[in-house]
């Protein structure tokens, strides 16, 4: 692995290496000193997303480039790495690791909220428009009505959402 300062490094590098190194530290228990240095790459990650104002808290899901996902799993890996420091005071490891998982689950569930939120909007909309239009057309013998396919991708959102609470 070569050797880099961390201020020079770029953030997709820093996180490919973290992300690599995070595989085989899940692998294997005997590398602590490899779990403390990835515990700091994925430190300096969070900084450099809040510096960069990659993430928006009113941006929806949809508004993040696909390039940008993978740095959501910051926080995950954080915690996850955390976990596996051993210390003697082993207390405060699990609270910083607990901390840090709850932050990835809050930023799914308002994933899945925003998502169902979409939803909503757009079978309330789609509700409006046929409304609008039986009003201003009329009716044809054996004309069907138009079904609503957003009822699976609501169930599925609301489960997720429901899934995500009960963690």
């Amino acid at each position: 692995m070569v050797e880099l300062n961390r201020e020079e490094m770029s953030l997709p590098f820093l996180f490919e290496q973290s992300r690599k190194i995070h595989q085989a530290a899940s692998d294997s228990s005997s590398i602590r000193d490899t779990v403390r240095k990835v515990c700091e790459q994925l430190k300096k990650c969070e900084e450099m997303i809040g510096k960069l104002g990659l993430f928006s808290a009113n941006e929806t899901k949809d508004e993040i480039s696909t390039t940008k996902l993978k740095y959501l799993l910051v926080p995950y890996y954080l915690g996850e790495l955390t976990e596996k420091i051993t210390e003697e005071d082993r207390i405060q490891v699990l609270k910083a690791s607990q901390a840090k998982l709850k932050i990835a689950r809050f930023k799914r569930q308002k994933a899945a909220e925003s998502k169902l939120f979409e939803i909503r909007e757009r079978k309330e909309r789609r509700g409006r428009s046929t409304r609008a239009a039986t009003l201003s057309t009329p009716v044809e013998a054996g004309e069907e009505d138009v079904e609503d396919d957003d009822g699976e991708e609501e169930r599925e959102s609301m489960a997720d959402n429901h899934l995500i609470g009960t963690l």
